[in-house]
């Protein structure tokens, strides 16, 4: 799949792949916050994301 604009990015919950500015990371959708929240920074808190693209995770592979 390509990287579909955040606008259609679902905000269910689940992880998806974001890229903000370059930077691909895994982030969800913070729905008491309204903001996507990407990883854990050294407090334990999930830095907010400014993400324009997204796409869905990739299966894990099968001999994992």
């Amino acid at each position: 799949m390509d990287w579909q604009p955040i606008e259609t990015a679902p905000k269910d919950g689940s992880d998806l792949l974001v890229n903000e500015c370059g930077d691909v990371v895994i982030a969800r959708w913070s729905q008491p916050f309204s903001v996507w929240a990407g990883p854990r920074d050294t407090y334990g808190e999930r830095e907010v994301m400014y993400p324009t693209h997204w796409m869905p995770l990739p299966e894990p592979p099968s001999d994992c």
